[in-house]
């Protein structure tokens, strides 16, 4: 069902840790106040580079 409704397929990759720090404070208004040390430990202690994590 899902092929039948995806027109082209994305292949995504993970976030490396500077495109973390760039991306994630512009993702949501709490995180742009937020210290980068902080942001940092989210991603490798939970998220891992994956955005939706």
């Amino acid at each position: 069902m899902l092929s039948s409704r995806v027109f082209i397929r994305q292949q995504f990759t993970r976030l490396t840790p500077d495109k973390v720090l760039e991306a994630i404070p512009l993702f949501h208004p709490p995180w742009a106040d937020a210290d980068p040390e902080d942001i940092t430990f989210a991603d490798s202690h939970a998220a891992h580079g994956n955005f939706r994590a």
